[in-house]
């Protein structure tokens, strides 16, 4: 995976305070402005755009990737599969290959043959805890190396895998850029947005791209043991109150039982008893939710 701004009882605060909590607030702005300077300073260069080119010759998406140890470029799973991907650097395009993924965590290590000046970035070695100041670095709609700043707001369980939720502006075009903590360290990889949400916005952490070089990737299981297991947690949520709340114990059954329909959507592929029982459900699902 992966509210409200209250107002300031009586309208409007005295202009003598608000002056006074500017005033005192400048030294801890400037502090974290030169720091997002040296960060952007240090790691951009090591980011890059890339532009993905289909079967056809036409290129149809681009994305962010970043150079880590042993020459590898990190980007995510959604960009590379789409067909061949190329690190645009300026007047060249340099063909990358696809080393490992992990699908189940949307991501990808690329390699090049190409010689690359550039320092790799390094992994952090744990992940920050919510309210901890992050910086992006990506491409948002092709607008090259583009650096946000925001804070990690939550750690959640969002279709089978574990998120970071963040307050960094993320667009298109930003898939597969770094996540770095106030050490330029990487501690996750942008990956999305809640499509109907306001800046709800998501990375991959640092701890699952580890896992992916070291090459113990979680793998989908057997589509018909994800089904049992749906089934199981489907008669399990049947004692569990109805609620709205997002946090509530029933939509965090709901949300569970979606990611397990997904996976097994996955694991499925030609399965054709599998995908039509899968069908089902989810447009029982879909009308349930429509009520």
């Amino acid at each position: 995976m992966r509210m409200r701004v209250a107002a300031v009882s009586g309208g409007i605060l005295p202009f003598s305070f608000a002056v006074g909590a500017m005033w005192c607030g400048l030294p801890a702005v400037a502090q974290h402005t030169d720091l997002g300077s040296k960060i952007y300073k240090d790691v951009s260069p090591s980011v890059f755009l890339l532009l993905v080119k289909s079967g056809d010759g036409e290129f149809v998406a681009q994305g962010s990737g970043f150079l880590i140890s042993g020459g590898r470029i990190v980007t995510n799973w959604h960009v590379a599969r789409k067909g061949t991907v190329f690190l645009d650097a300026g007047a060249l395009r340099i063909p990358l290959k696809t080393e490992r993924t992990d699908e189940l965590n949307d991501l990808a290590i690329l390699t090049t043959s190409a010689e690359l000046s550039v320092s790799p970035l390094q992994l952090a070695t744990s992940e920050p805890p919510p309210g901890e100041s992050v910086f992006a670095i990506g491409n948002p709609q092709g607008l090259e190396k583009t650096i946000s700043t925001g804070v990690v707001s939550g750690v959640r369980e969002f279709e089978s895998r574990k998120l970071l939720q963040i307050t960094n502006p993320i667009s298109p075009g930003s898939s597969g850029g770094p996540i770095l903590n106030d050490k330029g360290e990487v501690v996750g990889v942008a990956v999305g947005s809640l499509k109907d949400g306001q800046n709800l916005n998501f990375a991959v952490p640092v701890s699952a791209l580890a896992a992916l070089l070291r090459g113990g990737v979680r793998r989908p299981k057997d589509a018909a043991a994800i089904v049992k297991e749906v089934e199981a947690l489907q008669e399990e949520t049947r004692s569990i109150p109805y609620s709205e709340d997002p946090v509530s114990a029933y939509q965090r059954a709901q949300s569970r039982i979606r990611g397990l329909w997904h996976d097994a959507f996955d694991a499925a592929q030609n399965d054709q008893q599998i995908l039509l029982q899968i069908a089902e459900e989810v447009i029982f699902i879909d009308a349930n939710l429509r009520l």
